[in-house]
């Protein structure tokens, strides 16, 4: 039940916090890895996952730099997705992602810890 609690306070925050602005969060929730942790936000519509994943790539390259973007389609999807350092530590990294209206996001990941991160960067 606490778990339940703070995963819906979480899509709360989530859903009004400065990235989601003027934004509808349909539904969203936390992925909880070993070291690090995912955020999924699956938004109203195309553009406003767009604008979601625009927002946290910048927010992100005030502290980290990017060094991948890689561009494909995945069941007829268009699917971005933004592979970052931290500029001060190069065996951190942070991610987002985008696939039609939905975005994943997890910053301060540790080297070799996300599959995600391994796949594109291989």
């Amino acid at each position: 039940m606490k778990k339940l609690v703070f995963i819906l306070s979480f899509i709360f925050l989530f859903s009004n916090n400065i990235f989601a602005k003027n934004e509808e969060l349909i539904e969203g929730g936390i992925v909880k890895y070993d070291h690090h942790t995912h955020i999924v936000g699956i938004y109203n519509t195309p553009q406003e996952a767009t604008n979601i994943f625009n927002d946290r790539s910048k927010h992100f390259s005030s502290t980290y730099k990017k060094i991948k973007n890689v561009l494909f389609y995945c069941q007829d999807q268009r699917t971005e997705i933004n592979i970052f350092v931290k500029k001060n530590r190069e065996d951190i990294y942070c991610f987002v992602m985008i696939e039609g209206n939905k975005v994943i996001y997890a910053s301060e990941i540790p080297e070799d810890d996300c599959s995600i991160v391994k796949k594109f960067l291989k």
